[in-house]
C-alpha cells in the first residue's frame, strides 16, 4: 500500500474516532427513557444507533476480508462490485420520512 493511502487511512480512522466519541457524548446528555422513544415520522435515537453500528460493523468486515492479488483484471473492477455490496437496497433500512 502507498503511503498517501495509509495517511488517509489514518487520518478517517482518527475523525471517526472523535466523531463516535462525540455521538457517545451526546447520547450520555439525553436521559434513557427517550432512547426508545418512537417519534410520529423518524427513526427513534436506539434505531438510529443501531442502524450506525450494523452499517459500521458490516463495512469493517468488508475492510478486513483478505484481499487476493491479482494480474487477470483491472484493479478498479472491484470498485464497483463494493460499490454494489455496500448499496444493495435489501440491506438498507428505509429512510425515515422527515
Amino acid at each position: 500500500m502507498n503511503s498517501d493511502f495509509l495517511k488517509d487511512l489514518s487520518t478517517h480512522h482518527v475523525a471517526l474516532e472523535a466523531s463516535t466519541s462525540h455521538v457517545i457524548a451526546t447520547l450520555s446528555a439525553i436521559p434513557t427513557k427517550f432512547h426508545s422513544l418512537q417519534p410520529v415520522e423518524g427513526w427513534s435515537i436506539q434505531q438510529i444507533l443501531n442502524h450506525l453500528n450494523r452499517t459500521e460493523d458490516f463495512t469493517l468486515k468488508l475492510l478486513r476480508a483478505t484481499g487476493h492479488p491479482t494480474t487477470d483484471r483491472s484493479p478498479d473492477e472491484w470498485v464497483r462490485k463494493l460499490e454494489k455490496a455496500l448499496l444493495r437496497r435489501d440491506r438498507q433500512y428505509p429512510a425515515p420520512k422527515v
